[in-house]
């Protein structure tokens, strides 16, 4: 079952953390469905000023080991929520700030998806 984005909220996801969502992705010439696993779901800050569809959150995933795809949009999957296009930023490895140019290659990339 899949949920229009506009109706998503934290609480579809929370129930899904350390659980495997299926990412589609362009690795080079191929398309690559991967394994991203559902790390944290944050509340952020309120919006003020204009009204809100939802309470604004993140997702914080990570990626396979290995393997590093760049910002953008991507399909999502998993039950909790269906499939959703998601624009995913590269932001750590092994909990250290991201450096493209020096890729720990055998370590996995954390991505984070922001929902305002």
């Amino acid at each position: 079952m899949t949920i229009e984005m506009k109706h998503l909220t934290l609480e579809h996801f929370q129930k899904a953390i350390n659980e495997t969502f299926s990412l589609t992705a362009n690795i080079g010439e191929e398309t690559k469905t991967l394994a991203f696993t559902l790390e944290e779901v944050t509340e952020r800050q309120k919006c003020e000023g204009a009204p809100c569809i939802r309470q604004p959150f993140s997702l914080l995933f990570l990626g396979p080991d290995g393997v590093y795809i760049p910002q953008g949009m991507y399909a999502i999957e998993h039950e909790a929520v269906g499939t959703q296009e998601v624009f995913l930023v590269p932001v750590g490895q092994r909990g250290q700030p991201l450096n493209a140019q020096h890729l720990a290659s055998d370590a996995p990339v954390e991505y984070e998806a922001i929902f305002n």
